[in-house]
């Protein structure tokens, strides 16, 4: 198997994000569009990352696909419960997990993977709506963005604890590269798709750094426009996955995706 950086996310069943903008009133005739088509992203790729793993070798992917299946995603979303206590500290966690990458035998007590007792009573499924539009990057300035993004939410408030737990597992595993917290977020736009676009004339809100500097889009207008706009509502997260960095085409027939190489059913 290939060395690769891996993505874990939480995969879901998506409406085609379809956002556009009004070109700017001195725009020409024929005008560009202010969002590149190119670089919305198709439902089939959108997730929430949980995180981007370091695994630089065959064994260490072997080992992160083990750790993915040891857990106990019942328990861990019944844990993740409002009304549930938190988790213990990093220091206490680290103590009950075996960071060893060829095993994960003792890491039952913070992977969730215990005797079943806790989870049986199924919790309920982990459902989610996408709202809005912000901009990542470049201190969140929207006038000076390449990726916009909606917003997760659930009415239970058990998604971002359920996922930051996945996420410290990883983490204490020794897998996840550092960064500075867990923004769950699924990407709308992104202009890297749209780098081969050629430079649109002026006045349609679009600029690029030096030479082939990062394209970036004045998107002040189209995050007001779609500020309350509901992507999806109630879908089910179904999977857990470790995927390969970047999504492309499979199967031959157009569809653009993101490769699982594990995952797990939610429950």
């Amino acid at each position: 198997m290939e060395s690769l950086t891996n993505d874990p996310t939480t995969t879901t069943n998506t409406a085609t994000a379809t956002a556009t903008a009004t070109p700017a009133a001195n725009a020409t005739a024929v005008p560009t569009p202010l969002i590149p088509p190119s670089s919305i992203r198709p439902a089939t790729t959108l997730h929430l990352t949980l995180g981007v793993l370091s695994l630089p070798t065959p064994s260490q992917v072997l080992s992160a696909i083990s750790l993915l299946h040891s857990l106990d995603l019942a328990k861990l979303l019944s844990e993740s419960s409002p009304s549930s206590p938190p988790p213990p500290p990093p220091a206490a966690a680290a103590a009950n997990t075996n960071t060893n990458t060829n095993t994960n035998t003792n890491a039952s007590n913070t992977n969730g993977d215990g005797d079943g007792n806790d989870a049986a009573v199924p919790p309920p499924p982990l459902k989610i709506s996408l709202k809005g539009l912000s901009a990542m990057h470049s201190d969140l300035d929207p006038s000076k963005t390449s990726v916009l993004y909606a917003t997760p939410t659930d009415p239970t408030s058990r998604l971002q604890p359920f996922c930051a737990r996945v996420r410290r597992i990883f983490a204490d595993a020794g897998y996840i590269l550092p960064s500075p917290g867990l923004v769950l977020h699924a990407t709308i736009v992104n202009t890297i798709y749209a780098r081969a676009r050629r430079r649109p004339k002026r006045g349609c809100g679009d600029g690029r750094g030096k030479g082939r500097g990062k394209m970036t889009i004045d998107a002040r207008g189209v995050v007001e426009r779609y500020a309350g706009y509901e992507w999806m509502r109630d879908v089910r997260v179904e999977r857990v996955g470790i995927c390969e960095m970047g999504a492309r085409e499979v199967g031959g027939e157009g569809e653009v995706r993101y490769v699982e190489v594990a995952g797990r059913e939610m429950p």
